[in-house]
């Protein structure tokens, strides 16, 4: 948890973290805005699935239009960086993070292209770079964790 207020901005890939004190539920209202303290995090509209983190549920995709989450506009990588290792690290992170398959892949291929010795600051402040968004530590740590983890699997006998 972190302190009572936060910067305001695009918390995408990752969600904003909770707030001291802040239940499950206390967060969710935060997020979407039904709390109506005006706190919610993002500095542009989103549905109430992509202010939870759900990208993949997010009524836009069913032709409902209006959530400016960047979920729906993220590019795909450049595909030459898109290697049978990134692709799988890729496949994790969209399970555990609800995101579209190109944000997964973009992800990965960023944080790989740093290397396996990247630790999560160097894996945040890049992510920053490319999203131009607040990236918290639990992502750039999830990120690196689903790296190693693939990176150990393919190196196995």
């Amino acid at each position: 948890m972190s302190t009572a207020t936060m910067k305001t901005g695009k918390w995408y890939p990752g969600v904003p973290p909770g707030l001291d004190g802040e239940d499950d539920d206390a967060y969710t209202d935060r997020l979407t805005g039904a709390d109506g303290t005006g706190r919610v995090p993002y500095d542009h509209l989103r549905f109430r699935e992509c202010s939870m983190g759900y990208h993949l549920t997010c009524s836009c995709r069913s032709g409902n239009t209006g959530c400016l989450c960047p979920c729906h506009t993220d590019p795909a990588p450049d595909p030459a960086a898109v290697t049978p290792l990134i692709a799988a690290a890729a496949g994790i992170l969209c399970g555990l993070y609800y995101l579209p398959a190109t944000t997964g892949e973009r992800v990965m291929a960023e944080a790989g292209a740093l290397g396996p010795d990247a630790g999560k600051e160097a894996i945040a402040s890049r992510l920053g770079e490319v999203y131009g968004s607040e990236t918290g530590d639990w992502f750039a740590t999830d990120v690196k964790a689903v790296l190693r983890d693939v990176r150990a699997k393919a190196d196995s006998p």
